[in-house]
């Protein structure tokens, strides 16, 4: 439940425990208030009990747009993009490393997709879903390849067969990125499942991943 479904669950509450308040003074007889506060206080009920129903199709309006994607991202939605925008800074602290200026230029270009999708995922939290995979993995495989790509510039093994498949890697990233940022527009869908992968086992085959 986020914070605004909890506030308005407490006024809900709160309307109805004064409205049985004021309902049972006007039933039982207890007080001497007068047939004319009676019926102030009846129509005040009359009131509330309007009011509350207005509150509840409020909720539930916010909660279809919640889910329509139209609303703000829920709790779980909104530290899957966090987590993306950690794994985000670590593919830009790692490209700051590197030396060979063609693929810290790739490297710059994928982190400026990755920004441009995760943007795009907070306005349309809905699409969220079919994106974890590739936020909590192959997010993580980019930044991967980059460190492990670094790490061969600085032990001075970055031959020219290792930096040409780095730029290959990066050069099919970003049309990928490009892809799956177009994919949030589109009605139907490309599934780049396949196509991440791919360029995953290539990495991983070149030395690239672990």
């Amino acid at each position: 439940m986020n914070k605004k479904t909890g506030i308005s669950g407490i006024a809900v509450a709160a309307i109805v425990i004064v409205a049985l308040l004021i309902l049972r003074n006007v039933i039982g007889g207890g007080s001497v208030l007068g047939s004319v506060i009676k019926i102030v206080s009846i129509v005040f009920i009359a009131l509330l009990a309007l009011a509350l129903i207005v509150l509840i199709l409020a909720l539930v309006t916010a909660d279809r747009k919640n889910k329509d994607g139209t609303g703000e991202p829920d709790d779980e939605q909104a530290q899957l993009i966090k987590n993306a925008r950690g794994e985000l800074m670590s593919l830009r602290r790692a490209g700051m490393k590197i030396r060979n200026a063609d693929i810290r230029s790739g490297a710059d270009k994928a982190a400026a997709g990755v920004d441009r999708i995760l943007t795009e995922l907070k306005r349309q939290p809905d699409q969220l879903p079919a994106q974890r995979q590739f936020l909590n993995y192959y997010l993580p495989t980019i930044t991967q390849v980059l460190k492990k790509y670094g790490h061969f510039e600085e032990s001075g093994v970055a031959d020219e067969s290792v930096t040409e498949n780095a730029k290959k890697y990066f050069t099919d990233v970003n049309a990928a990125l490009e892809k799956q940022y177009e994919n949030l527009f589109s009605k139907d869908k490309l599934d780049m499942t396949v196509e991440m992968e791919a360029m995953t086992i290539a990495a991983r085959r070149e030395g690239l991943l672990e």
